[in-house]
C-alpha cells in the first residue's frame, strides 16, 4: 500500500482488499509467493521476466495464431511492424541456430 500512498493521488488509491485479491490471485497462478511476519506480508516474484514473457508468448501463439509461430511472424510481417533489418536479424538467428543442430 505504501506504494499506492507514493505514487497515485488520494482518489486513485485501491482499497486494501482490491490489493489483497489482486496479490492472492498471482500467487494462486504461482507468478509470486509470500513470506508472513505475523499479519504483514512480504510478497516476491517467483517467475522471472523473461519467464513470464515466453509464457505470455506462447500462449498468444496458441489462441491467436493456431499454435503455429510462423504464422505470428508472417502476421508481422504482413502488417509491417517488421523492418528489413528487423527480418534480416530474426532471418540470421534461424541461421545460426540450424546450424548449432
Amino acid at each position: 500500500m505504501e506504494y499506492f500512498r507514493n505514487h497515485q493521488s488520494d482518489d486513485n488509491i485501491p482499497a486494501p482488499t482490491t490489493v489483497s485479491t489482486f496479490l492472492r490471485i498471482l500467487v494462486d497462478k504461482k507468478y509470486l509467493n509470500f513470506k508472513a511476519y505475523g499479519k504483514t506480508y512480504e510478497y516476491f516474484a517467483i517467475v522471472s521476466k523473461n519467464q513470464y514473457a515466453a509464457m505470455k508468448i506462447k500462449s498468444m501463439i496458441k489462441h491467436y495464431f493456431s499454435n503455429k509461430p510462423e504464422e505470428l511472424v508472417s502476421f508481422l510481417v504482413t502488417e509491417e511492424k517488421l523492418t528489413e533489418v528487423e527480418i534480416n536479424k530474426l532471418l540470421s538467428q534461424l541461421k545460426d541456430k540450424s546450424k548449432k543442430k
